[in-house]
């Protein structure tokens, strides 16, 4: 039961800020790209926890955060810059 209300406690959040994004909120891009950098960012800074690891976790780990990149830079995107433009 803990497991569930900890698994919620963190997707909850970030389905929101999905929805947000969604609805063209552009502080939610800028959140969105702040949290995805801080992740790549502090993952990245334990290398001896990714050298102890299975080849399975390093790739998961790959694909994980080239997944986060590409979502970084698609958000950052001339064509995403304009979908957060507020119409006039």
């Amino acid at each position: 039961m803990a497991l569930i209300i900890i698994a919620l406690a963190v997707f909850a959040p970030f389905a929101w800020l999905n929805a947000k994004v969604a609805g063209r909120r552009n502080w939610a891009r800028i959140t969105y790209i702040v949290l995805e950098l801080l992740g790549v960012v502090f993952s990245s800074s334990q290398p001896e926890r990714l050298l102890h690891s299975s080849l399975v976790e390093k790739g998961l780990f790959t694909v994980q955060t080239v997944m986060q990149l590409t979502a970084v830079a698609l958000l950052l995107s001339p064509g995403a810059r304009r979908w957060f433009k507020p119409s006039a």
